[in-house]
């Protein structure tokens, strides 16, 4: 989905111009006796974390509207009201797009289905080559892009633990998939509230269900 921020294009170019950057995450602690030790860190948990402050001011630098989200809360990024979230991955996509329950509660409150598939993600794939992070490809999609992989017993891709968060399908899949539209989404969405996934009573199901039936109507997806 094309989005209405006017500068969702360049906030996607200054993105793509980090592809084959080498980043390197170092630490410095100070003991007590005043002696510093220094080194790096090729932890690659720690990566996604540090992305956030590495790319806020690349691109803050060039579009001063665009802001960090609330500590601790999505979005990770705010630009003239749109969001944008940011994932990374190293050796395929495992990053968890949202909480069932969550997601769920979101997308099914009053302008909830169009505020979804707006929000953008920045995807940084990466690899860690001699303790230096190295960007090797990145995207710029919607939640109807990443989520369009779709098989076996699962309403949509789930993962994390005991099966609680909703997973993105394989990054091959994100530009070649024809299951990338908002009504294939919407509909794997409205499978997931009717399965056994989803573990509220069924009155709550039958007012998410409708809540988003309604949107989608208004919509015309």
């Amino acid at each position: 989905m094309q989005s209405d921020d006017p500068h969702a294009s360049q906030i996607e170019e200054i993105c793509r111009t980090l592809i084959d950057c080498k980043i390197n995450i170092g630490f410095t602690v100070t003991l007590k006796s005043g002696e510093k030790l220094s080194g790096e860190i090729d932890d690659c948990n720690i990566v996604g974390n540090c992305m956030e402050n590495i790319l806020y001011p690349i691109i803050e630098e060039k579009i001063p509207t665009f802001k960090k989200g609330p500590p601790g809360q999505k979005p990770d990024f705010i630009n003239l009201d749109h969001d944008y979230e940011l994932k990374c991955f190293k050796n395929g996509p495992g990053f968890d797009i949202g909480s069932i329950t969550g997601f769920l509660e979101d997308i099914s409150k009053p302008g909830g289905v169009q505020k979804k598939l707006n929000v953008k993600y920045l995807i940084f794939e990466y690899e860690i080559i001699n303790k230096e992070t190295k960007i090797s490809n990145f995207w710029m999609l919607s939640v109807c892009d990443i989520c369009c992989g779709y098989g076996g017993k699962k309403p949509i891709n789930i993962g994390g633990g005991k099966g609680v968060n909703i997973r993105p399908a394989t990054s091959n899949q994100w530009t070649t998939s024809k299951k990338r539209n908002p009504t294939n989404f919407l509909d794997r969405i409205e499978e997931l509230i009717k399965s056994d996934y989803y573990k509220v009573d069924e009155s709550e199901k039958q007012q998410k269900l409708e809540s988003i039936r309604n949107q989608r109507n208004e919509l015309e997806f």
